[in-house]
């Protein structure tokens, strides 16, 4: 406080002392006004008590401010153009700053016949508002379900006092994994997974202000299981188009394909669907034969697989599924047709072997049978003498009469040679040798030959 504040508080206080021969009675002075501000505003402090013809002193952290009796008023060197104190009771201060802050104190001498003393205390601050709230991530890395911990950190330019953390709008769960750090400046999340992905927000406040910025996290998986499928399986060189579909398990985000190991050639042929994830390629033919490889990745790991694209020729016994339909309809009606046309011969020929059965069967001579009838169909002989065929002699034939029909017989002569069968067109004598011990073994050789007549 300067001297002449000094020297005029000092002859005022004197003053007072004179007129009212001490000091007088306690006087109740309350001030009232926020107790918080923000800087740029207005630090309006009133009393609540008597203060006319009084000696009035504002204080701050104990430096003067003003000191004003009625009229007379004297500012601080500090607070001057600031300071308004055109009411006794009231002290404006204009353009609040930080070091404004502080204990303020009035203190009252009062003059008039109710002379007395009064003081009182208010505690004040001034904030700055709070700005350009920032939220970063530490390390700036791309993290991964591999990233051991990550820090995110928040600060503001000014007014910084109270930090808080939501995440998705929401407060943090109750988890081991979130660490608060640097009186909660810094979230530390450890072993981060996807199930961590989501907005964090910073709120940073004051008394008078507050403001906020969001992060967005996000954990990258692995790429893992990239599988590659053909659509459809075999591919011809009629076929209108064949796709290729890339996928992954887990994270698959960027999908890049090759041809044998290079970049797609440019060609109107080859289109790119779902985000790169499907290859279409339109008419297709054995120029686009080669392995096909789809290249899966994120910004922390990348996995491929390959597949084989064969096209082939159109097959000449290509067909289509009408046409089949029709061969397999014509195969079955066929089989059908065959089956009853055999049937029909089978009984075509059984017919006619039935009818030739019950006609007789005419043999045609040969050496063991020369011709004539045989003996088995003999039944009895007219006009000549019986024989029987069985019996071993020489016999003569005139008429004979077969099972199955009349013939007419010619004239046979009885050869008298054993074992001749080779005489045509007579009945054969036969001596068999087994019967030559028979009584009728022997023959006269003065037989005469008969001659057959036609029955």
């Amino acid at each position: 406080m300067d001297s002449y504040i000094k020297s005029t508080l000092t002859s005022l206080f004197l003053l007072q002392y004179a007129l009212t021969g001490g000091l007088g009675a306690a006087i109740n002075i309350t001030i009232t006004s926020p107790s918080n501000l923000m800087t740029g505003s207005n630090i309006n402090l009133t009393i609540e008590g008597n203060v006319s013809d009084a000696l009035v002193t504002w204080t701050v952290n104990e430096t003067t401010i003003i000191t004003f009796f009625n009229t007379t008023k004297i500012t601080s060197k500090n607070y001057e153009g600031r300071v308004d104190a055109s009411l006794n009771d009231q002290l404006v201060i204009t353009n609040a700053m930080k070091t404004d802050s502080g204990q303020y104190k009035v203190s009252v001498n009062k003059f008039d016949a109710s002379s007395g003393t009064g003081s009182s205390s208010f505690q004040l601050k001034v904030y700055d508002p709070v700005q350009n709230v920032t939220v970063v991530l530490l390390p700036q890395i791309n993290v991964s379900e591999n990233t051991p911990e990550v820090n995110l950190s928040c600060k503001a330019a000014t007014g910084g006092e109270t930090f808080t953390w939501l995440k998705n709008g929401a407060p943090l769960p109750a988890n081991y994994s979130y660490t608060l750090l640097d009186g909660n400046r810094t979230l530390q999340i450890k072993s981060p997974n996807i199930t961590y992905n989501g907005n964090y927000t910073c709120i940073v406040s004051n008394p008078v202000s507050s403001s906020n910025n969001t992060i967005e996290l996000i954990v990258k998986q692995i790429v893992r299981s990239v599988t590659v499928e053909l659509s459809p399986p075999t591919v011809y060189e009629n076929t209108p188009d064949v796709s290729l579909f890339c996928k992954a398990a887990t994270g698959g985000e960027t999908f890049t394909w090759l041809k044998n190991g290079a970049p797609l050639p440019a060609n109107y042929s080859y289109t790119l669907l779902d985000g790169n994830r499907t290859l279409q390629i339109k008419s297709p033919n054995i120029t686009y034969n080669g392995n096909y490889t789809c290249i899966v990745s994120n910004p922390v790991s990348s996995s491929n697989n390959t597949i084989e694209l064969i096209v082939y020729p159109v097959p000449v016994t290509s067909l289509s599924a009408g046409a089949i339909a029709g061969i397999v309809v014509g195969s079955v009606c066929g089989g059908i047709l065959l089956i009853a046309f055999i049937i029909l011969i089978v009984c075509c020929v059984k017919r006619r072997k039935g009818k030739k059965e019950k006609q007789p069967v005419k043999k045609s001579p040969t050496k063991k049978n020369p011709g004539g009838p045989n003996h088995k169909d003999v039944l009895r002989t007219v006009s000549g003498n019986t024989l029987s065929p069985d019996d071993p002699a020489f016999f003569t034939v005139n008429n004979i009469m077969y099972r199955n029909s009349s013939l007419s017989m010619g004239s046979y002569n009885m050869d008298q040679q054993v074992n001749r069968r080779d005489v045509p067109g007579t009945v054969w004598n036969t001596l068999e040798s087994n019967r030559a011990s028979t009584p009728n073994s022997r023959i006269s050789s003065n037989l005469k030959p008969k001659s057959a007549t036609q029955v």
